[in-house]
């Protein structure tokens, strides 16, 4: 009988086995990725808001003290 072996400690019956569990680490790897660029997105997103809101908030702030 032979054993396929995948990252040095699993061992699988079949080359096709063996393919299985490495597509579904791949995936599983692209995942992650994508859900730490997405949430790296969104707070780089978050932060630009909030740098426009601020100077939205220091340009009122000085017409305010404009029209005083």
């Amino acid at each position: 009988m032979d054993v396929y072996m995948y990252r040095g400690d699993q061992g699988f019956c079949s080359v096709e086995c063996r393919c299985r569990q490495i597509y579904m680490d791949e995936m599983k790897e692209l995942e992650e990725s994508t859900k730490a660029m997405l949430a790296s997105s969104r707070h780089y997103c978050r932060s630009i808001g909030q740098v426009k809101s601020g100077r939205r908030r220091d340009i009122d702030h000085y017409n305010h003290h404009i029209d005083c």
